[in-house]
């Protein structure tokens, strides 16, 4: 009966333990999260009013560039699948060209993914504010 005990005891020590790392790991996750989106945040608000619609502009110019050079890469427009694969891998490697022109670049140490919100939410302001005509 005591060896019975012991090892539910045991058992229940281990579970425990598990169940607090994981809980480490889960807070630890969510800090990183904060602190890209608090240097995401920190970025779009340390650019100005120009800075941010010339960043809006250069977004779309390489947006643009893609569609037309994937349009001349696959002018057939039965080919619509394999023409917009070649669009987005362009417009990938066009926006991460404007992006290394940026000041912000290495302030986010070249990070693609922090890069990629700092254009979604430059864009949608951009778009709400008319940024377009």
């Amino acid at each position: 009966m005591k060896l019975k005990f012991l090892f539910i005891a045991l058992l229940i020590l281990v579970l425990c333990t598990c169940s607090q790392g994981k809980k480490n790991n889960l807070e630890k996750s969510e800090t990183e999260e904060i602190i890209q989106e608090s240097t995401e945040k920190q970025v779009i608000n340390s650019l100005s009013e120009i800075e941010k619609k010339k960043f809006f502009k250069l977004i779309l110019d390489a947006q643009d560039k893609a569609t037309k050079n994937a349009k001349i890469s696959v002018p057939n427009d039965s080919k619509f699948d394999e023409r917009i694969d070649i669009e987005r891998k362009l417009q990938s490697k066009y926006e991460l060209e404007v992006y290394k022109k940026q000041s912000w670049w290495e302030r986010i140490d070249g990070d693609i993914s922090t890069a990629n919100k700092i254009r979604n939410s430059i864009s949608m302001l951009g778009i709400k504010s008319g940024w377009m005509n």
